[in-house]
């Protein structure tokens, strides 16, 4: 991961491993969540809900592990129900509120 910030001059790299969680990686430190099991309804949506989570996150400041902890949250949630449509946990509502 080193390599590509520096390469191409990220600011973080996310790194998303389907059910086992994700990784976030930054020049100087490295974050990982592992995830409990859910039940996998549909796939759709579930990485533009984590996109979008870890986006938002990084943009209001929110700590960097505390917003790989939502994004992947979000990513959880979203793989639970049909489509592309999901309702956010209202856990992840209040920290952006």
């Amino acid at each position: 991961p080193a390599v590509f910030i520096e390469r191409f001059g990220l600011d973080c790299l996310a790194i998303t491993c389907g059910a086992e969680g994700a990784r976030l990686h930054y020049a100087n430190a490295s974050f990982e969540k592992r995830l409990d099991p859910v039940p996998v309804v549909d796939a759709v949506g579930a990485g533009d809900a984590f996109s979008g989570v870890l986006a938002a996150g990084a943009l209001l400041g929110t700590n960097e592990q505390q917003i790989l902890n939502f994004a992947c949250t979000a990513g959880a949630a979203a793989v639970q129900h049909p489509g592309a449509h999901l309702e956010l946990p209202a856990e992840i509502k209040g920290a952006f509120a």
